[in-house]
C-alpha cells in the first residue's frame, strides 16, 4: 500500500467520525440533520469499502482492471456525478 491510500483511508476515517459527529448532533439539538453529512458518511463507507478491494485487485493481478487509468477516470467521474 502506498503513502496515498494510507491518507485515503485515514482521511475517509476522519470524515465518517465528523460528519457522525455532526448528524448526531443536529439530530439531538435541532431535531434535524443536514443532507451534507449523510453524503460524507456515504462517501466515507464506499471509500473504506472499495479502496482495500481494488488495491488488493492491483497487487495479486498485473495488468487487473483496477490499474487501468480509464477505469480510475471512469471511476471517479461515475461517482463525482
Amino acid at each position: 500500500m502506498d503513502w496515498a491510500s494510507g491518507f485515503a483511508i485515514a482521511f475517509s476515517f476522519i470524515v465518517l467520525i465528523l460528519a457522525a459527529v455532526i448528524i448526531n448532533f443536529t439530530i439531538t439539538e435541532i431535531g434535524i440533520y443536514y443532507t451534507f453529512s449523510s453524503l460524507g458518511i456515504t462517501t466515507s463507507i464506499l471509500t473504506l469499502l472499495t479502496l482495500p478491494v481494488m488495491l488488493l485487485y492491483s497487487a495479486k493481478r498485473k495488468g487487473a482492471f483496477t490499474s487501468m487509468i480509464s477505469v480510475d477516470v471512469a471511476w471517479t467521474c461515475e461517482f463525482s456525478l
